[in-house]
């Protein structure tokens, strides 16, 4: 029929519905993304600076949850998943353990270098954590009794936090870029900083020591340079 719109794989329909079209786009859309929303700003990697971290956490820290639980996505570069999905068990009180499992094909891996304050924030946190007795995950999700908090809720409440702070233009992955980023000024090698961020091919780290390169060079840049 002339003029007809173009069916929709997705619809029964002779004629593709517009709710169908829409539906369809949508998820085009979500399969064009290679790494999550807002992780990249013209191209570059996004890490959060010193003062935005200071910020954030000032107004994170007003919450036990969420003072334990961002510090742990930026001290192990968190997934949102990861983070959302960490169990009770994953933590080792006795050999001040902890054990980070794999997601999007990364590497489970064992941490026990880990900050006393980090721990201490833990066990701060655990305390109002009682009500959940019967709930194995470390966040539980807020109406089911066994479930998990999700990957979506700790982007949303990533991105309150940051309207708190009067931070802009930042997803909760930019954390991980910032640990990333960090590791980076500590003159640790792409392998180190890829075996910390659980990831399988040092390559992937590569972009923070750019970012450190980077730093570094616009550092000297301002010291050689002379206003007229």
């Amino acid at each position: 029929m002339a003029g007809a719109p173009p069916r929709s794989p997705t619809c029964l329909a002779p004629n593709a519905c517009p709710s169908c079209l829409l539906s369809h786009s949508m998820m085009s859309e979500k399969q064009k993304r290679v790494r999550p929303r807002g992780t990249k700003l013209n191209g570059r990697t996004r890490y959060l600076t010193e003062s935005e971290l200071t910020a954030f956490f000032k107004v994170a820290g007003r919450s036990k949850r969420d003072s334990f639980l961002f510090n742990a996505i930026l001290f192990f570069g968190l997934r949102s998943r990861e983070a959302a999905e960490l169990k009770l068990s994953d933590f080792d009180f006795e050999n001040l353990a902890v054990t980070i499992k794999a997601v999007k094909n990364g590497l489970t891996r064992s941490y026990e270098e880990i900050p006393p304050e980090l721990w201490h924030r833990l066990k701060m946190y655990l305390k109002i954590r009682e009500a959940h007795p019967k709930n194995p995950y470390l966040f539980p999700h807020r109406y089911l009794e066994t479930a998990a908090m999700t990957a979506i809720g700790v982007q949303s409440l990533f991105k309150r936090i940051c309207q708190r702070a009067g931070i802009e233009e930042h997803s909760v992955h930019d954390l991980r870029h910032s640990r990333g980023r960090q590791l980076a000024l500590l003159n640790l090698s792409p392998y180190r900083i890829s075996r910390h961020l659980r990831q399988k091919d040092s390559a992937s780290a590569s972009r923070y020591v750019d970012l450190r390169d980077d730093r570094e060079a616009d550092e000297r840049i301002r010291e050689g340079s002379r206003v007229f």
